[in-house]
């Protein structure tokens, strides 16, 4: 049986609609066409049904200058055992939910690189798969090769011996993927196969057939049934929630084609709402980075986020902010602002443009601010480089730009269109955003949870490693909060991996009543500012002094205190890394909710299962009387562990 070609081109990207996995894991689902391995291409690829999956293991050239990627579903050897079995497995799927307490089980009959009969066992009490697959064949069975997914049986229960149905129509072959744990079974059917003359080859695939049957099995071995527990381990809040990472290109629904799709970065990703053909002769899907529309004022305001991210970390107080010049359909200058005191973007990018400015549009993030402050206007520089149009993401909250940087262009006779994918630069700057309205900075919260649901003082492995989430959780807040308690072993203080971070101010809690009571001193010279907040009013500050540490000493320590200095120090965002003693957090937290400060949660699922704690941390998040609300709930893998991120609607 030969599958017609299937092709998927994907000029210069590739796409991977799945939780991350390792480069040569087998994707959940994809057991039934392997993947294949391509170390001239670094591409492992693979085919389900008519779902084509791509994992390269380098990145694509961010460009559609790149080439093509052409994957192909062609035919399968004819003498390959693994493809029939794997097609058992498929076909015993289909009596899911109705064999209990028998197992699922698929046959296949192949005669002269053929598939000629297939069946499944429907149902406890009716004739197993290769009873169903043999009537299938008929005649065509006769020196045939018989795949089944489990061993035969060859006694009588409910219906006959398969093995004799086996004999009786004389297959010459007979290849099983996995012995039948069941001891009226075990071994007996392969045994009376044999001593028929019929050929039998056992263990093909036999992981996957166990997987299948993997509750059966366990009973069988066990004599207990196979248990599966399902929770949702996070305090009690609703959410909305929209596909993680997606954000920056939003997804379009096409209704005529039952299709949505997307496209991140150079990521591209397809979902359909109705199956494919289950057959490769349905013609081929072709997704295609094309040119954008040059009238697409969304796709460079998309693009001015991605070049703003470049400067994340190191912009604060000021936004985040990145620049396009397109004439012609063409990018050609861009920039972002890297640093507080630095150019913005939109002056890098007319450097970076030069005279094609001229006549051209700026697409730009945030709305160009029209006072001198460190450095000059940069409504001027847009005037002076003669753009005939600026399109604008978000107007500037601060009351110092509010809209002024708009008037003025208009002014100068240049088109402003405002309000361009403005959600998106509004996530962007979120903590820049929320400080200008409320005069506190952006809090987020973050914990670690076991499988369980129970409070952990744990990362997970790697996830302090370059790339890890919470290495870039670093690089991205100004401040974190720390307990003292983590530094009493003499740890070393948590420090972003990424290359060129600015490591964010670490504020130290250290409460007088805690259980180490002497102040840490350990620093670490990898990280920034550091700042001890304590209750311990007598405690002398000239040794933390010595060490470069700011101690400031407050009757009562509290989130009022810690956002009012962080506002002061101009620090737009702080995260509240809740590791060490929490008894130094239970009061802030507490606070945080019923004051409405915490805007934003990270928690991290570890692959742990522990035992329950007398005194649960999270009890001021499990106590609220009415649930809060979450929106934008997303979730990431970071190695072993997965990582929720979402927003508290109070």
């Amino acid at each position: 049986m030969k599958a017609q070609p299937f092709s998927l081109s994907l000029p210069c990207y590739s796409f991977l609609p799945l939780p991350r996995f390792s480069s040569y894991a087998t994707p959940p689902n994809f057991a039934s066409f392997p993947p294949i391995h391509d170390p001239s291409k670094n591409l492992t690829y693979g085919f389900y049904k008519s779902l084509i999956w791509v994992h390269r293991t380098t990145g694509w050239k961010n460009s559609c200058g790149g080439g093509s990627l052409i994957v192909k579903c062609g035919s399968h050897e004819e003498n390959d055992d693994g493809f029939y079995i794997r097609r058992c497995v498929e076909v015993a799927r289909k009596g899911i939910g109705n064999t209990s307490p028998n197992p699922m089980v698929g046959c296949v009959i192949v005669k002269d690189g053929k598939i000629v009969g297939e069946g499944f066992h429907p149902k406890a009490g009716q004739p197993h798969a290769e009873v169903f697959a043999l009537r299938d064949a008929g005649d065509m069975a006769e020196n045939a090769t018989a795949y089944v997914s489990l061993e035969p049986c060859n006694h009588f229960g409910r219906t006959p011996p398969c093995t004799e149905a086996l004999v009786k129509a004389k297959v010459k072959k007979v290849v099983v993927g996995m012995v039948d744990p069941n001891p009226i079974v075990a071994s007996k059917g392969v045994d009376r196969l044999r001593s028929a003359g019929i050929e039998v080859v056992v263990g093909v695939e036999e992981d996957l057939c166990k997987r299948l049957n993997e509750a059966y099995i366990h009973r069988m071995l066990t004599g207990r049934p196979f248990l599966t527990l399902s929770f949702l381990p996070l305090p009690r809040f609703s959410s909305y929630a929209t596909p993680p990472n997606f954000a920056s290109f939003p997804p379009i629904h096409d209704p005529s084609k039952n299709l949505t799709y997307g496209f991140y970065k150079s990521l591209i990703w397809v979902h359909r709402t109705t199956g494919w053909k289950n057959s490769c002769g349905g013609g081929s899907l072709i997704v295609k980075c094309g040119s954008h529309e040059e009238n697409d004022d969304g796709f460079y305001i998309r693009r001015c986020v991605e070049v703003a991210r470049k400067g994340i970390g190191n912009t604060s107080p000021n936004p985040m902010v990145g620049c396009v010049i397109v004439k012609d359909g063409k990018i050609v200058g861009e920039g972002f602002h890297p640093k507080a005191g630095q150019p913005h973007a939109e002056v890098f990018a007319l450097r970076d443009a030069g005279d094609m400015a001229e006549n051209a549009t700026a697409y730009v993030s945030l709305e160009p601010c029209n006072h001198f402050g460190r450095t000059p206007p940069c409504t001027e520089a847009l005037v002076k480089a003669k753009v005939k149009k600026v399109v604008v993401g978000m107007v500037d909250p601060n009351p110092i730009v509010a809209s002024k940087g708009v008037d003025r262009l208009r002014s100068a006779g240049i088109e402003v269109v405002v309000g361009v994918e403005e959600d998106l630069c509004k996530r962007l700057n979120e903590a820049y955003i929320h400080r200008m309205l409320t005069g506190r900075p952006f809090l987020t919260l973050r914990y670690s949870l076991s499988v369980n649901g129970n409070f952990l003082d744990l990362l997970g492995d790697g996830v302090t490693d370059h790339n890890g989430y919470y290495s870039l959780l670093l690089q991205e807040y100004d401040a974190v909060v720390l307990s003292s308690s983590l530094f009493s072993e003499k740890l070393s203080i948590p420090a972003s991996q990424e290359p060129g971070a600015n490591q964010p101010s670490l504020i130290i809690i250290h409460k007088n009543h805690s259980s180490s009571s002497q102040i840490p001193l350990v620093i670490n010279e990898a990280t920034g500012k550091v700042i001890l907040f304590t209750d311990d009013i007598t405690a002398t500050a000239s040794e933390t002094t010595q060490r470069g540490i700011e101690t400031v000493a407050v009757d009562l320590i509290n989130l009022d205190v810690i956002l009012d200095y962080c506002n002061r120090q101009g620090l737009c965002s702080v995260l509240l890394d809740m590791r060490g003693d929490f008894s130094e957090f239970e009061d802030l937290v507490k606070e945080g909710i019923q004051k409405r400060y915490i805007n934003k949660f990270v928690t991290e699922i570890l692959p742990i299962w522990n035992g329950f704690a007398e005194t649960d941390p999270l009890m001021p998040l499990k106590s609220i009387e009415q649930g809060i609300k979450v929106v934008n709930l997303q979730t990431k893998a970071s190695n072993q562990s997965i990582v929720f991120e979402g927003y508290l609607k109070f």
